[in-house]
């Protein structure tokens, strides 16, 4: 009889983060971020410890990656070991696509480097310790970036287990990643809001209420005060869920407190499934007609 390999594969998550994108090895988790577009920083870790971080930065000419990858190594090196420091020349160099890798030896830390052209974004990396086999998993990382350009006018963000694609003009303002409880907001010139939230253990906020009440409950702790449900009874990819109206101040700068009533749109959906709740708001005046959905906003949420 065929022996059958019951092994699940992960498939790998996909991270978007304004002017980047790409895929996480398995087991690597963000544990750090910045929220910046301009110049920021995402570290990586696993149960293991620290697997290194990404950082961009906006500059005005096309850099010379190789020899800021050599003066930040030789900086290190002169903090850490001084007289390694006088002996130190360059690096080693080879590319993994459009990104140029730089090491000493094996069992140093060790960078990688690429240019966005069009924002003129430098991006870097720096990892904990060169191998062959803890290259070969940063590889795969390497090996996946690329631009984080607009689709059929949306961005993608994508981290946490969340999926969002935003109008282009909003920009990335504020995160709350806690333990199975992630909140991602986004706002443009207007000062109009596009919030998306997972939560996980929906077994436990939902044991004692319905999942209308819960998210009732959460919008009120968050100063959204609910008109009406105007559709309580959603299906939405088999996902039940409800659609509801409610009413918060608008936020022109930071006269967040005196500001006009603003109307908000909200869907909340639970994946029985996969033991999720998602849930989406869009906050603008009541004169703005166009609101964000489900469908256009979480296209990953099955």
């Amino acid at each position: 009889m065929k022996k059958v390999d019951h092994k699940f594969i992960h498939p790998p998550f996909n991270i978007g983060w304004h002017h980047l994108k790409f895929s996480l090895p398995l087991y690597w988790e963000v544990t750090s971020y910045t929220t910046n577009q301009d110049e920021g920083t995402i570290g990586f870790a696993s149960e293991k410890g620290p697997l290194g971080q990404i950082s961009w930065r906006k500059v005005k000419a096309v850099p010379d990656k190789e020899k800021i990858m050599t003066e930040i190594h030789r900086r290190y090196i002169a903090e850490t070991d001084p007289d390694k420091a006088e002996r130190f020349s360059t690096l080693k160099f080879f590319s993994v696509n459009d990104i140029v890798v730089g090491y000493e030896k094996n069992g140093e830390r060790y960078y990688a480097s690429t240019f966005l052209e069009e924002p003129k974004i430098l991006v870097e990396w720096i990892f904990p310790d060169y191998s062959k086999n803890t290259f070969a998993e940063a590889k795969t990382l390497l090996a996946s970036f690329r631009e984080n350009k607009p689709e059929n006018g949306r961005f993608f963000f994508g981290c946490w287990g969340l999926e969002i694609h935003v109008p282009e003009g909003f920009h990335l303002s504020k995160i709350s990643s806690l333990p199975a409880a992630v909140s991602v907001e986004f706002e443009n010139k207007k000062c109009h809001r596009i919030v998306a939230h997972r939560w996980g253990m929906p077994e436990l906020l939902l044991a004692d209420t319905d999942l209308t009440s819960f998210y009732h409950k959460f919008l009120y702790s968050q100063c959204r005060f609910v008109i009406k449900d105007t559709q309580d009874t959603l299906f939405y990819n088999n996902m039940p869920g409800s659609i509801i109206e409610f009413k918060t101040r608008g936020k022109w700068g930071f006269d967040f407190l005196l500001g006009p009533w603003w109307k908000g749109y909200a869907t909340c959906l639970l994946n029985e499934d996969k033991k999720r709740i998602y849930a989406l708001e869009h906050i603008a005046p009541a004169r703005f007609k166009q609101r964000e959905t489900v469908e256009s906003v979480l296209q990953g949420v099955k």
